[in-house]
């Protein structure tokens, strides 16, 4: 205040003058300011659009991958599952006024087995002790959706064994059920699932893969 009380009135009034000016120029950078702003905010806003758009696209896209891969497994079970019933052997049993199927044996010549869900229109529920024992020459097998557990020695010395589907549905897997197969031999099933365990307890390797197959829950054949 002391600068002020001695400048004269035509120094004050520069002083004055100086001052809106520079509050002029302030708010000139303020407006600027603000313009950029909504620029950017508007920029922000279709960069989140062209993200959204893109996503959506990318979901759709992913939609239809999984829609193809689906297709192309169930067309590649069909395909197997018609070569696999030739190999295959099997006994029915009735609980609870339902019939179901147990795999029993299989050729020794048989090279990939696509068990069917349904053998004659029962479920496939288990396969057997020593259903595939010794089948040296067997390198893919893929159980289906219902089965409920693969007995001991199930697939003991299945030395070319390398791939394993083995769906959620599977609750127990005897301890010697693939002992003696090859140590390249990897399970493929659901992330966390019971076949997830199985394959990290007794060393083997695991592959995790969307499930497939028939969703529906099967009475217990107790």
């Amino acid at each position: 205040m002391e600068r002020y009380e001695s400048m004269t009135k035509e120094e004050l009034l520069k002083e004055l003058k100086w001052l809106l000016g520079q509050q002029d120029m302030i708010q000139e950078e303020y407006r600027s300011l603000q313009s950029q702003c909504a620029d950017l905010a508007g920029e922000h806003k279709a960069l989140e659009d062209a993200y959204k758009l893109k996503e959506e696209e990318a979901q759709q896209l992913r939609q239809e991958c999984e829609a193809l891969r689906r297709t192309l497994i169930l067309e590649r079970r069909q395909h197997a599952q018609g070569d696999t019933l030739k190999h295959l052997s099997w006994m029915k049993t009735e609980a609870k006024g339902r019939t179901w199927c147990v795999i029993t044996a299989c050729s020794p010549d048989a090279e990939r087995i696509v068990i069917p869900e349904t053998i004659e229109g029962d479920p496939v529920i288990g396969v057997d002790t020593g259903a595939f024992s010794d089948c040296v020459k067997l390198r893919e097998v893929d159980l289906p959706y219902g089965v409920r557990a693969v007995a001991e020695e199930t697939f003991q010395r299945c030395t070319s064994l390398t791939r394993a589907v083995i769906p959620r549905s599977v609750i127990y897997m005897g301890r010697t059920a693939f002992e003696g197969c090859s140590p390249e031999l990897i399970f493929e099933g659901d992330e966390g699932s019971y076949v997830e365990w199985f394959a990290s307890y007794h060393g083997f390797g695991f592959e995790a893969q969307k499930a497939m197959g028939t969703e529906e829950k099967f009475e217990q054949a107790d």
